[in-house]
């Protein structure tokens, strides 16, 4: 685990006692040295702090992003600011993006680690740090709401918030929500049902005969799932089958060169489901939307070479076919878990038998989820014309904001099918034998060129090519995926030359 600590700090601010005076802090601005805000940017955070009641703070680490936030400065209240703290990579071309913000910051993400990340934990990004710190220079923390967008910024911006005494979620809310040890001990202690579950800190020293002992007295049989305590994105999972594949596995472990925590669970076989709801800051609860992954698991894309399909349907609709009780179940886990809202909620679980209600918890994603996903899936009747996003950042900013379905919306069948990607050499891309093959309408998105070496993936968000369906009926599009996952891979070769 990290021990990184950030010390709150005191910073003399024009605007705490009162309501700045914007040209009289912009002429004393020079006691304030400022590194990343120009001078423009102050100005209009000074005449924000001036006339705004809030100001939010849409905060990205990723780079790309995939909604255009239609709809968002349609809703803005006026006594509302916005800001967004983006990446310098981010896309800045969208209209309906740039349009909605009073200002775009961009900071540099170069000097911070992403990629070798094995905990979410040690995700810190300075420079957006130091944004934050010279906002706060300007604009009184009582109006100020940092709202995480993406897993990567999550972390960073709970510390900011406890750093700078502002109102949200602060690490330790972030750890019962995303610490799979927290978890499990939340929910058994609540009667969500959840796997068989231990905890393994190999950031301690331990023998190899006492962790087995402990992982046969709490699991005891095989197969079972491994992942990190941490972690998104399937990195570091792994199935194991067997007792040598589990002493293999644990001694791997304990020999690793930087020793991790993990979760080893009983490895269950059932149809995997999403809940994305949006947490009001009312203390209420609005669905909006349901996963379907017809048949496929997020893990078995890493563990078995198959597809991802996603899919989505309606609260509604899925109560009255698949998920009965589902609402109940999603309060359950409400109730146990006291998410700090606002914010997006994902419960990721297994139903154990098709149309009833035996639901398992596998995991919570305190953030929108999948927006790649969720952005094709706009399309469909699931969303029912509402930009996730958009609900995000208006629930922190509209005290009396619901989400209300477009009554005018017309909705389309749209399922993405995402393959991984797998080591070896892209040869091409074969997309005309799915054209031909299939009756709904292909929409392509290659993440590599044909002849690229590919190294095995990390994580999830390793995706060789992303397919979107849109099918005129239900059947079609269940005919198009039952061949697609019988008939369809990518044209990858194995890789000679020995590049991982």
């Amino acid at each position: 685990m990290s021990n990184l600590c950030i010390e709150p700090i005191n910073v003399i601010n024009p605007a705490i006692n009162g309501v700045p005076d914007s040209e009289k802090y912009l002429k004393s601005h020079s006691i304030y040295p400022f590194v990343i805000l120009n001078p423009n940017q102050q100005t209009v955070l000074a005449q924000l702090a001036a006339s705004k009641r809030v100001i939010g703070c849409f905060v990205r680490a990723k780079s790309e992003f995939f909604e255009d936030l239609e709809g968002l400065r349609k809703k803005k209240p006026e006594d509302a600011g916005l800001v967004a703290i983006v990446p310098k990579s981010s896309p800045s071309s969208n209209e309906n993006f740039k349009n909605a913000f009073d200002v775009i910051i961009y900071y540099d993400i170069s000097n911070s680690v992403i990629r070798e990340l094995q905990s979410t934990e040690d995700a810190v990004y300075p420079d957006l740090r130091a944004v934050v710190d010279e906002i706060m220079k300007i604009v009184p923390r009582g109006k100020v709401q940092l709202i995480h967008t993406d897993e990567l910024s999550m972390t960073e911006v709970g510390r900011l918030r406890e750093r700078h005494g502002l109102m949200g979620a602060y690490p330790h809310d972030l750890d019962r929500l995303c610490c799979k040890n927290q978890l499990a001990q939340l929910a058994k202690k609540a009667g969500v049902a959840i796997p068989k579950t231990i905890f393994l800190d190999f950031t301690h020293s331990d023998s190899l005969e006492n962790l087995l002992e402990k992982v046969q007295l709490e699991i005891g049989s095989f197969p079972m799932f491994a992942k990190l305590n941490r972690m998104f994105g399937c990195r570091g999972i792994a199935k194991i089958v067997n007792q040598e594949n589990l002493e293999n596995w644990l001694t791997e472990r304990l020999s690793d060169d930087v020793p991790m925590p993990y979760v080893l669970q009983e490895f269950i076989e059932a149809i995997e489901f999403g809940v994305v709801v949006l947490l009001l800051p009312d203390g209420t609860w609005e669905p909006l939307i349901v996963h379907l992954f017809h048949g496929t698991t997020f893990r078995n894309v890493f563990l078995e070479d198959e597809p991802l399909i996603m899919g989505a349907t309606t609260m509604e609709s899925a109560l009255k076919d698949q998920f009965p009780r589902l609402d109940f179940f999603t309060q359950k886990v409400i109730d146990a878990f006291k998410p700090v809202q606002p914010q997006i909620l994902f419960i990721q679980g297994f139903q154990l038998s098709p149309k009833t209600d035996q639901y398992v918890l596998i995991e919570l994603n305190y953030r929108p989820c999948g927006e790649r996903g969720n952005a094709a899936l706009y399309d469909t009747c699931a969303i029912l014309g509402i930009r996730v996003y958009t609900a995000l950042t208006l629930a922190h900013i509209d005290p009396h904001y619901r989400p209300v379905p477009d009554s005018g919306w017309k909705p389309k069948i749209a399922t993405m099918v995402s393959y991984a990607s797998k080591k070896g050499i892209v040869r091409s891309h074969n997309e005309a034998i799915l054209r031909a093959n299939v009756k709904s309408e292909t929409e392509w998105e290659w993440s590599k060129k044909p002849g690229t070496h590919i190294p095995r993936p990390l994580i999830i968000l390793d995706s060789l090519v992303r397919i979107t369906l849109y099918s005129k009926n239900e059947e079609d599009r269940d005919a198009d995926l039952k061949w697609i996952q019988k008939h369809w891979r990518p044209d990858v070769i194995k890789d000679s030359t020995g590049n991982s």
